[in-house]
């Protein structure tokens, strides 16, 4: 039974035929038909550029930082705006001093851009880049709370992390994260490419559906993430000993999109998916997996 209460499918909003299941959103997300519109709009624009006003580019741009600044409760001076997470992390960088000797707390298997800078600077400025291995049982937040209190270690200067992880959907308790890094008086520079827009606006819809298929896979006897420990848009499905050859790509032919991630396969259903796609998938997997 369907929950009127959630956020319904937006399916008729994107250009998605009802015989395709992608649940590949954290990937290679599909444009909404509107977006699509404003593209090609924007590029018949750029075709005759003299009939544009000294000042629009500005007004674009003040528009963008306005409606980022609404996702995170934030100013619009607040925004600066960067054409990559790599940039931003470098931009930041720059303006940061750390004390030589101090430790910079990284994931592992995490994105590079907010990794490498560190790494970069690491021997001209004596850093210590210290790497929080990827947790067994999902609780990014213990293991990186466990990483900045560890006794006898030397002071955290800064942590710069994904908040929701890219490969297993585990998400961060950034606030517990940052009570701990303020004690320290460390910085804390969070990548939230995979978190902002998305907890924030449709965290109860995108949970509903990644929790029937937990729920689903439970049944059927798979392990599955606790709830506790991820993102609610994104479930990470792991396999006793390696994720079976052509599971993907077989998946694939039926039309069915997930994504292979460190031998892991991660489903992100988006605002388009619906309880059908999520027992689709479910009953594909299951008759791949022969569960």
């Amino acid at each position: 039974m369907v929950d009127r209460t959630m956020l319904a499918s937006q399916r008729t909003l994107f250009e998605m035929p009802r015989d395709i299941c992608y649940l590949n959103a954290a990937s290679y997300s599909p444009l909404p038909l509107k977006t699509i519109e404003a593209g090609r709009a924007a590029v018949l624009r750029k075709g005759q550029p003299w009939t544009l006003s000294a000042g629009f580019a500005n007004q674009q741009h003040e528009r963008t930082r306005a409606a980022a600044a609404r996702l995170i409760g934030a100013d619009p001076d607040d925004v600066a705006l960067v054409p990559s997470v790599g940039y931003g992390v470098s931009t930041a960088a720059k303006s940061l001093t750390l004390p030589r000797g101090c430790r910079v707390i990284v994931l592992e298997n995490d994105h590079s851009s907010p990794v490498l800078e560190w790494h970069a600077r690491a021997g001209t400025q004596g850093l210590v880049v210290e790497t929080v291995r990827q947790p067994d049982d999902y609780d990014w937040t213990s293991a990186i709370l466990a990483a900045i209190e560890r006794p006898g270690a030397p002071p955290v200067g800064l942590a710069s992390i994904s908040s929701v992880h890219w490969s297993d959907g585990g998400l961060v308790d950034v606030e517990k994260v940052s009570a701990a890094l303020k004690r320290q008086g460390a910085v804390f520079l969070i990548d939230a490419t995979h978190h902002v827009g998305v907890l924030d606006l449709d965290v109860t819809r995108l949970a509903m559906l990644t929790d029937r298929i937990a729920e689903r896979l439970r049944d059927a006897g798979r392990s599955v993430p606790d709830k506790r420990f991820r993102a609610p848009h994104i479930l990470s499905l792991a396999f006793k000993d390696r994720m079976p050859a052509g599971l993907i790509e077989g998946l694939a032919s039926e039309d069915i999109y997930v994504a292979p991630r460190l031998g892991r396969m991660r489903i992100s259903p988006h605002v388009y998916n619906d309880e059908a796609d999520c027992d689709r998938f479910v009953a594909a997997l299951s008759k791949r997996l022969r569960m």
